[in-house]
């Protein structure tokens, strides 16, 4: 199925087989909301996008699809993913009201820049929901470097305890040279006193298998001396959420005391 958009409703094409028409009022208003791809083709820009989408899909996918849609923005245009974080916020805040708009307020309480796969997105959201502490994502480690001179870097850490996760995903695996590559960092990252759990589609795939991942991670930072709430049961996303603002408005609060 290809999803048409037009601005107005008396620009809809109806009737086109094996498409489905939309409004997206916001085009008329931002002049970079379409992006030419050739000749009199057009895509709606990824951070419309997203908007545009964020009433049909659940609020976990919609922290997920920011997440990869700020990876690529950074990637293709070399742009910091936190200035590209930075000006998804932007938009949304200063968007006229659109079905959706709270939905997407509410995703970016939990959005992070620098994550570079939906299933990190969606092995850090899992985390989060049983409970355990923030962590820092793909970030380098202190003289831990390949053979080339490029750092090494883990996808959910946290620092301060040595504790990391990492997400393989099939090319971890099939790839001669990633699988090497991977082992390499693993042990000499071992080797500088980190523990790594190493997680794969299976260990996400569902709520019972999501709970013994979690419970895995909150030993281990436990074991390192980390206070850990861990739940059981799971928060939903939305729950998340309202947590993760509440604590904003307080750190607010505190620091303007």
């Amino acid at each position: 199925m290809l999803h048409i958009t037009s601005s107005t409703p008396d620009r809809r094409r109806r009737r086109i087989p094996g498409t489905h028409p939309h409004v997206w009022k916001l085009i008329a208003t931002y002049p970079d909301a379409c992006v030419p791809i050739k000749g009199n083709v057009f895509a709606l820009h990824p951070f419309h996008a997203w908007a545009q989408l964020s009433s049909h899909v659940s609020l976990e996918e919609l922290v997920i699809l920011a997440e990869a849609i700020i990876t690529a923005i950074s990637k293709s245009s070399g742009r910091y993913p936190r200035l590209v974080l930075s000006s998804l916020r932007e938009f949304i805040d200063n968007a006229p009201y659109f079905l959706g708009k709270t939905a997407c307020r509410t995703a970016l309480q939990l959005v992070k820049a620098n994550v570079l796969s939906p299933k990190e997105s969606k092995a850090r959201l899992v985390l989060l929901r049983h409970g355990l502490p923030d962590a820092e994502v793909n970030c380098h480690v202190d003289r831990a470097m390949f053979d080339s001179g490029k750092p090494m870097s883990l996808d959910i850490a946290w620092k301060h305890f040595k504790v990391a996760v990492e997400y393989d995903g099939d090319h971890h695996r099939t790839d001669k040279h990633q699988w090497r590559r991977d082992r390499k960092k693993r042990d000499r990252l071992r080797q500088l006193g980190w523990t790594i759990i190493v997680i794969t589609a299976d260990d996400i795939r569902d709520e019972v298998a999501c709970a013994e991942f979690a419970l895995n991670v909150a030993r281990e930072l436990t074991l390192r001396g980390c206070d850990v709430d861990f739940r059981v049961i799971a928060m939903t996303v939305e729950e998340l959420a309202r947590r993760e603002k509440a604590t904003d408005r307080k750190k607010r609060r505190e620091s303007a005391v």
